[in-house]
């Protein structure tokens, strides 16, 4: 019995250090479940408090990190393991028309901005020992001011945003048999969302949800085998609620995003000129 359970403890280990090349079907499986948290992650920040500032032309830049936890399929063996994907952003947005003033009290109305963002992602949790190449990438945004806040009254804001994550690459390795495998992935999606967005004074409150369409492709190497995926098509749906901390031209910002089965936060740090 004994020599039974030591001959299965070797083949476990044996198992877990040198069975690292996924099968075909476990890697299609994986890229398919990497689309939906790469998404929320890219698309996790919704910070940018520039639409109370006052005038025309304004100015904001803004840099933060927001991070995703979840499980996935295990691209090398059974079942799933909890990884987790964190996003660096720098980004820069900018007033195009202050919008219409209706009567004193509706201030900004139909004002219009516009924004880049740049993004990396040098921290993927599990997955980091596969990495082979950081996946970045870049989004322009439109923001549609319906409402300036003054006094009690909200900020309401429409935003729509076009991200393309560049090629990230993961590589797989078995150390007994050198063999090799590797996959190269990029993603675009489309993200669109309401903010309603409050002044109380020391703090600003804000909330929204909006809509993802993520499409990921990929292509991929088992040895001498080529493939190639798409992602199903689909509609993710988020709400997300944060805090603004206004400090002289500075912002610092907290949030909290829920999607499905999926929960992200971030922070970052708004400049503003």
């Amino acid at each position: 019995m004994r020599l039974l359970f030591l001959t299965l403890l070797f083949l476990l280990i044996t198992t877990l250090l040198f069975a690292e090349i996924p099968t075909e079907q476990n890697l299609r499986a994986f890229l398919g479940e990497l689309n939906n948290p790469i998404a929320l992650t890219v698309n996790g920040g919704n910070f940018n408090s520039s639409f109370y500032l006052a005038g025309i032309p304004h100015f904001n830049i803004e840099t933060g990190i927001s991070s995703l936890g979840f499980r996935i399929k295990d691209p090398v063996g059974m079942g799933t393991i909890k990884t987790n994907i964190s996003m660096f952003h720098l980004k820069g947005s900018f007033g195009l028309f202050k919008g219409f003033s209706p009567t004193r009290s509706w201030k900004g109305f139909l004002g219009l901005e516009t924004g880049v963002k740049g993004f990396t992602s040098p921290l993927l949790g599990t997955l980091n020992q596969y990495k082979e190449r950081y996946p970045f990438g870049f989004s322009v945004t439109t923001k549609l001011n319906l409402l300036k806040n003054s006094g009690f009254i909200p900020s309401i804001s429409f935003s729509f945003d076009y991200s393309y994550l560049f090629d990230g690459k993961l590589k797989f390795i078995d150390r007994q048999t050198n063999e090799k495998a590797s996959c190269s992935f990029h993603q675009n999606n489309l993200y669109y969302h309401f903010a309603i967005r409050e002044n109380l004074g020391l703090v600003h409150l804000y909330t929204g949800f909006g809509w993802l369409s993520p499409t990921l492709k990929a292509d991929y190497v088992i040895e001498e085998n080529e493939g190639a995926l798409t992602s199903e098509p689909g509609t993710l749906n988020k709400f997300y609620f944060g805090l603004t901390v206004p400090v002289e031209l500075i912002d610092i910002n907290l949030e909290f995003g829920k999607s499905q089965s999926y929960g992200y936060y971030g922070a970052a740090l708004g400049f503003r000129m």
